[in-house]
């Protein structure tokens, strides 16, 4: 292993995180705004995308890291 792959695997995992976290507060952000209906349709529907997609790639990164772990979503 180079001493560069620990640092990009945790760059990956804080990018991933980061995104996870974009889609938690685009959620709220659509829950709780005084914003017109379509924006906040349009909120919601990527703040849910960011969350699936990237705590789903999160779970794979895990699982190819620890093979035998059981639980995947979207990619697996």
């Amino acid at each position: 292993m180079s001493v560069v792959q620990p640092v990009v695997i945790v760059f990956l995992n804080s990018a991933s995180d980061a995104a996870v976290t974009l889609g938690m507060v685009l959620l709220h952000e659509a829950a709780t705004s005084d914003l017109d209906i379509g924006k906040r349709k349009i909120m919601c529907v990527a703040g849910i995308g960011l969350v699936v997609l990237f705590f789903s790639w999160l779970l794979s990164i895990f699982r190819a890291k620890y093979h035998g772990y059981p639980y995947s979503f979207l990619l697996g």
